[in-house]
C-alpha cells in the first residue's frame, strides 16, 4: 500500500507540473494594431485637449508688448481664428499693410478678391455709391457696414482688420495706446469725420492710408485704404 500510494503521489505531482507548464492563450492589447507583416503597433497615448484659442481681435490682449514702434512684438499668447492662419506662424499676428492684409491687396478687382475665399457679400452688397461691400467669411456684419469695399474704377479701396490679429510694420496692434499710435504715425492726413479716428499716410506709400479708431485711449479698429477712391468720404 505504501509503495502504491507513493507512486500515485508522484504521478499526481507530475501531472500538476505538466498543467502548470502548458502555455495560456495569447491575449490582445486593446488599441494595438497588427500590420500585414505581423508587427504589433502599440496603442497611441492619450493627448490632452488642445487649448482653446483666445480672441485675435480683443483690444488689450495680454502677451504681446503693445505700442512698440521699434519692430515686432516679443511674444504672444493669442491664437488666430481657425480659418485664418498667421502668415509668419510665430506670434499669432499677420502683417497689416503696407498694401494688403491676409491674401487681399489694395487695387484688386472684385473677381480677384472673391477668389481668395476670404470674403462674402454683405447683406447689402452694393453701396449707395455703386461700390461692392463685403464681410469677412464667417463674420457677417450689419447692412452697409462693410469690412471690404471694392470700387468698379479703383478696385479694392478699403480693408478693415478681420479675424486674424493685425500688426503694422511700425509695431501697432489692436490695444496699442493712443500715444504710441501718434508716436508711430504723428502726421494726420485728412479725416472721414468719425469720432476718435486718426487717418495717416502709410509710411513710404503716398497712395495709401491707415485709418485707426481710438476708444478709451486704445486702438480698437484698423483700416487700410487707398488715398484716392470713390466709394465713401
Amino acid at each position: 500500500m505504501s509503495a502504491v500510494g507513493g507512486a500515485a503521489a508522484l504521478s499526481l505531482l507530475a501531472g500538476t507540473a505538466i498543467v502548470l507548464a502548458k502555455p495560456g492563450p495569447t491575449q490582445s492589447v486593446p488599441g494595438a494594431e497588427i500590420s500585414a507583416t505581423g508587427d504589433v503597433t502599440a496603442p497611441p497615448t492619450e493627448r490632452s485637449a488642445d487649448p482653446v484659442p483666445t480672441s485675435v481681435n480683443a483690444p488689450g490682449n495680454s502677451g504681446i508688448r503693445t505700442g512698440s514702434v521699434t519692430g515686432k512684438p516679443t511674444s504672444s499668447t493669442a491664437t488666430p481664428s481657425s480659418d485664418f492662419q498667421p502668415e509668419d506662424g510665430t506670434d499669432g499676428t499677420v502683417p497689416f499693410g503696407p498694401d494688403g492684409y491676409l491674401a487681399l491687396r489694395l487695387g484688386m478687382t472684385a473677381e480677384q478678391a472673391e477668389a481668395t475665399g476670404l470674403i462674402t457679400p454683405n447683406v447689402q452688397p452694393i453701396s449707395s455709391k455703386g461700390c461692392k461691400g463685403y464681410d469677412y467669411k464667417g463674420t457677417p456684419k450689419e447692412a452697409a457696414r462693410y469690412a471690404v469695399v471694392i470700387s468698379p474704377k479703383y478696385g479694392l479701396v478699403r480693408l478693415a482688420n478681420g479675424p486674424a490679429r493685425p500688426l503694422t510694420a511700425e509695431g501697432l496692434i489692436l490695444g496699442s495706446s493712443e500715444g504710441d499710435m501718434k508716436k508711430a504715425y504723428p502726421t494726420p492726413a485728412g479725416s472721414h469725420g468719425a469720432v476718435g479716428e486718426w487717418v495717416t499716410q502709410v509710411p513710404g506709400h503716398e497712395d495709401k492710408r491707415f485709418w485707426f479708431l481710438v476708444r478709451d485711449g486704445k486702438v480698437s479698429a484698423m483700416r487700410l485704404e487707398l488715398a484716392v477712391q470713390d466709394c465713401y468720404f
